[in-house]
């Protein structure tokens, strides 16, 4: 993934797969989020959160890129995709803005892309 920063602002309604060094994304509505990490940005473990601002409903999940199969360790509640950084909740516990996305829920990416435990979607 490109070790760059990718901005969305005013977003509604979308489902976006990313693969992106950091995701920042402001004032977004009942959107679905696909991220993958990427050292690139000098995180240990992979990018940073996603960082949110003035959203509401937003859905997060994994991304497996074009090739890749799902299930690595991208795909785990503890990498930084599944707790995004909302800046509108600066409290301890679950914002009210953002959820993880079900699995029976997510869908796989336009470009080919994988889905994170695919064998469990609905046919």
């Amino acid at each position: 993934p490109p070790p760059r920063t990718v901005m969305i602002d005013g977003a509604s309604r979308c489902s976006f797969w990313l693969a992106a060094g950091q995701v920042r994304v402001h004032r977004a509505s009942a959107c679905d989020l696909y991220t993958r990490g990427s050292g690139g940005l000098g995180a240990a473990a992979g990018a940073p959160a996603p960082v949110l601002e003035g959203c509401a409903g937003v859905r997060v999940a994994p991304y497996a890129a074009p090739g890749e199969e799902s299930g690595g360790a991208d795909d785990d509640l503890c990498s930084p995709w599944a707790a995004p950084q909302d800046f509108d909740w600066p409290r301890a516990g679950p914002s009210p803005h953002w959820s993880v996305l079900g699995v029976g829920e997510r869908v796989a990416a336009p470009d080919g892309g994988g889905v994170a435990e695919a064998a469990e979607l609905p046919s």
